[in-house]
């Protein structure tokens, strides 16, 4: 009988070289996928699902050179429809991400700093999840930003589970999110989502709360991360039907109270969630949450001063003439538009 012992090794080689292959397998396609951006984004074709946008978005920050931009936008996935480059005058970096709250923003804008960035401009979302006074859930911040380190290797990111999990099912279109990022890495909608679907789920998210101005002191923290820069904040379009739910259910007054409470802190404060003609059309929305990236395009517009049709400056108005704005827009649109 031959020696046990070169067959044992036979054995480990060949597992071995089973087990190099198999992770280099793994790695290859992760890395031609490239769900974390390390690479630039999805190298087989030009769209790229959102995975962990949080990392992501900052392997595509860092690769970028923080110091190139003199402009930053955070906000959560209704943001990450705005084009950053249709913000004229600024090379312009989108830093949002889904489910994002201003508690988080603080710590990315600090990431930010500590990674060269210093902002002329800094566009902020102050959407009503931030004025809730329902418990807040805990912050989804990587420790990576908390501790102002580098991103987990490409190496160790790429061959886990989860990102070979998310490649084969980008490869095989089995991917559930209405939004994706383009070859160039600005958010879009996908084609077959382009009409209206009603979800319970998102209705369900943005009506019945209570509002109050705890977010006005986390505002004022984001703005003093970056002292010199002018700092819009914006509240992201929703449908009139949420906002007329908001209305029967009693919780609209309160919202406004928060957010014109806010609007010192800004340069300015754009409402885009005022009913009107935009907001009653499910043809710009694909649910009562998230708009078109067209309509966001007209939200640049208004920020570059190349248009005032759509939206309130909120800065401009009084509480009064606020509420009324909103009480106009109700009765024109009849909640929707009907």
């Amino acid at each position: 009988a031959p020696p046990a012992r070169p067959i044992f090794r036979r054995y480990l080689v060949a597992a071995a070289g089973m087990a190099f292959l198999i992770c280099g397998g793994v790695f290859t396609l992760n890395a031609l996928v490239d769900p974390l951006w390390y690479l630039g984004g999805n190298k087989l074709f030009p769209r790229n699902y959102p995975f962990n946008e949080r990392v992501a978005k900052t392997n595509q920050f860092l690769a970028a050179g923080p110091a190139s931009f003199d402009c930053l936008v955070f906000g959560s996935s209704r943001a990450t429809l705005l084009d950053a480059r249709r913000i004229h005058g600024h090379r312009c970096f989108n830093y949002s991400f889904s489910a994002g709250h201003v508690g988080e923003f603080i710590a990315f804008a600090r990431y930010a700093d500590a990674a060269g960035a210093r902002p002329r401009l800094v566009i902020v979302s102050a959407d009503a999840e931030n004025f809730g006074e329902r418990p807040a859930r805990p912050p989804n911040v990587p420790p990576f930003i908390a501790v102002k380190q580098a991103p987990p290797g490409m190496a160790a990111s790429y061959l886990s589970y989860d990102a070979l999990g998310f490649s084969l099912a980008t490869l095989m279109g089995d991917r559930f999110s209405a939004r994706f990022y383009d070859g160039q890495l600005a958010g879009d909608v996908r084609p077959e989502m382009r009409s209206y679907q009603f979800r319970e789920n998102v209705v369900a998210g943005m009506t019945g709360a209570t509002y109050g101005g705890g977010a006005v002191a986390d505002f004022a923290g984001l703005r003093a991360v970056f002292p010199a820069a002018r700092v819009i904040g914006f509240v992201a379009p929703v449908s009139g039907a949420v906002i007329a739910m908001r209305q029967a259910e009693g919780s609209l007054p309160g919202l406004l109270d928060a957010i014109h409470g806010a609007a010192p802190v800004f340069d300015a404060l754009y409402d885009f969630s005022v009913p009107s003609a935009i907001t009653a059309d499910p043809r710009n929305y694909y649910d009562d949450s998230h708009f078109h990236r067209f309509i966001y395009d007209m939200v640049a517009g208004v920020m570059n001063g190349e248009r005032a049709d759509f939206g309130l400056d909120v800065k401009t108005l009084s509480r009064t003439d606020y509420g009324r704005a909103y009480a106009m827009g109700l009765a024109r649109t009849n909640g929707r538009g009907e």
